[in-house]
C-alpha cells in the first residue's frame, strides 16, 4: 500500500477509487488489495455511523482487552513506538500507511496473542463472544473455490490459509493467519489449529520479512 505523511479522509479514497479502471472483474480471481480494505473501512464507518478508529476501539480492542493497540491517527504522539532500522543500524522514520484500514495500527505481541486465542477458542475471549460462529468459520475457511481462475492459494475473510505451506507436514497441519510488511517493519500472526497453538512475531528491521516466516515454522515443528 501507499505511504503518506497524513492519511486522507475516507471520502477522498472513494473519490480516487472511482477514477480507476476495473482490470479484474468480480468473481474472476483473487487479488489482494490494500485499497479494498480501505474501502471496507469506509463501509464500516457508513454503516455504523462512527469513525472507523472509534468503532474498532469500542467493539473489538476494548472487549478483547487489547489495551496497547490502536489506530494511528495524524498528530498522535506514541513515545513507546518501536523504531525501524535499515542496514548498519540506520534509523528509518517511516511515513504512515495511506490506507488506514489495511493496517494503519500499532500493537504488541501480548495484545496480538488475544487474536490467536480468539481464533483457537472459537471466538471466546473472557467468556464473551465477539463474532457469530458462522462469521468466524468463514474467516478460517477458503472462500476462493468459486472463482473462474482459481489458484492453489487459499484465502478466508481477511485471513490467509496455509500461507506458510505447512500442510505438507501432517504433524503441523494447515496454518491460518496474516502478516504485514512495510519497508522496515514486518509481522506475522498465525495459528495452527491441529496443534492448538499460535505465534506472533514482530520485527523492526528491513530484512525481517523472511526471518519471521522461517522462525514460525521452525517453532511449530519443535
Amino acid at each position: 500500500g501507499s505511504m503518506c505523511a497524513v492519511p486522507p479522509e475516507p471520502e477522498s479514497i472513494i473519490s480516487e477509487a472511482n477514477k480507476l479502471y476495473l482490470t479484474i472483474p468480480a468473481g474472476l480471481k483473487r487479488n489482494y488489495s490494500n485499497t479494498g480494505y480501505a474501502l471496507l473501512g469506509c463501509l464500516v464507518s457508513k454503516v455504523t455511523g462512527m469513525p472507523y478508529d472509534t468503532y474498532i476501539q469500542q467493539h473489538f480492542l476494548a472487549p478483547m482487552e487489547m489495551y496497547s493497540t490502536g489506530v494511528v491517527k495524524p498528530g498522535d504522539t506514541l513515545p513507546l513506538l518501536s523504531k525501524g532500522y535499515l542496514k548498519d543500524s540506520i534509523v528509518c522514520n517511516e511515513t504512515p500507511l495511506r490506507d488506514v484500514a489495511a493496517g494503519g495500527m500499532y500493537s504488541t505481541t501480548a495484545d496480538l496473542t488475544q487474536l490467536c486465542r480468539m481464533l483457537l477458542q472459537h471466538d471466546m475471549i473472557s467468556n464473551r463472544q465477539l463474532l457469530q460462529g458462522a462469521t468466524l468459520q468463514r474467516m478460517m475457511t477458503d472462500q476462493t473455490g468459486n472463482l473462474l481462475l482459481p489458484t492453489d492459494d487459499e484465502f478466508g475473510y481477511g485471513l490467509f490459509i496455509n500461507n506458510l505451506g505447512s500442510d505438507m507436514d501432517s504433524l503441523i497441519g494447515k496454518n491460518i493467519g496474516h502478516g504485514g510488511d512495510s519497508r522496515v517493519f514486518h509481522s506475522i500472526l498465525v495459528v495452527f489449529p491441529v496443534l492448538d497453538i499460535g505465534f506472533v512475531l514482530l520485527t523492526n528491521a528491513a530484512n525481517g520479512g523472511a526471518f519471521t516466516k522461517a522462525v514460525v515454522l521452525q517453532m511449530a515443528r519443535e
